[in-house]
């Protein structure tokens, strides 16, 4: 059955009732799944009706890569490609990054941003610091640090949406998603963000009305500044 090819366990393993959640359950029949549920782990279409409907959702199960983690509620249909950005020092500043964001949101992308971490290192002189992992606030600030020297507004500050996520996964309870502009996100606390490892991810102008949905905050940017119909 190729609708269930996510599993190949068998109700005997579960010892529980297995429903095969097809297109048409999902998106014409969610309302029965969120009757008596406790939790889910469906698609934003739930989580949105279920918010709606004052429901407390639990805490989603995700698979073992961030790339795929799905926290923020954003189509994976729609990432390119994904960027690591490193630590920038007093000799060097490596800005390559900058050529994939800008190619991503060209075509309206998201970029997917992997940020530095120092651990195990080396080198004789980095193996005496402890480990350093790069935060938000340090990411956002490269990236319009990095938008200046380039001038071709692909990281304009005021008008670039962007998603910070802490701690997604591994069952911890501080999980935490912060968005907005990087001006925002920049000016934010440090403590805003959890504890280390962040992601971050830069929004593309192709957004579904269902992601606008589920985050309000970005509706005002998303129609004056992303040209997006949103009525």
């Amino acid at each position: 059955m190729r609708a269930a090819w996510t599993s190949l366990w068998t109700e005997a393993f579960y010892k529980k009732l297995l429903i095969l959640a097809d297109r048409d359950m999902v998106e014409a029949r969610s309302n029965g799944i969120l009757a008596n549920a406790d939790w889910t782990m469906t698609h934003t279409d739930i989580t949105v009706t279920s918010l709606l409907r004052a429901h407390a959702l639990g805490v989603v199960t995700h698979n073992a890569s961030i790339m795929n983690a799905g926290a923020c509620d954003l189509q994976l249909y729609n990432v390119c490609q994904p960027i690591s950005l490193g630590f920038f020092t007093d000799a060097w500043n490596p800005d390559s990054f900058y050529e994939r964001i800008k190619e991503n949101a060209d075509l309206d992308l998201l970029t997917f941003v992997l940020l530095d971490i120092k651990v195990n290192e080396q080198s004789k002189a980095n193996k005496a610091q402890r480990p350093r992992y790069m935060s938000i606030r340090l990411t956002v600030s490269q990236l319009i640090e990095t938008e200046s020297l380039r001038h071709t507004s692909t990281l304009l500050p005021d008008t670039t949406l962007a998603i910070a996520l802490s701690c997604v996964g591994g069952g911890r309870d501080n999980k935490n998603i912060v968005s907005g502009i990087l001006t925002d996100l920049v000016d934010h606390a440090e403590d805003a963000f959890e504890d280390p490892l962040d992601s971050l991810v830069i929004v593309g102008k192709r957004l579904h009305r269902l992601e606008v949905e589920y985050a309000q905050d970005w509706r005002k940017t998303v129609k004056q500044v992303y040209g997006c119909a949103l009525d």
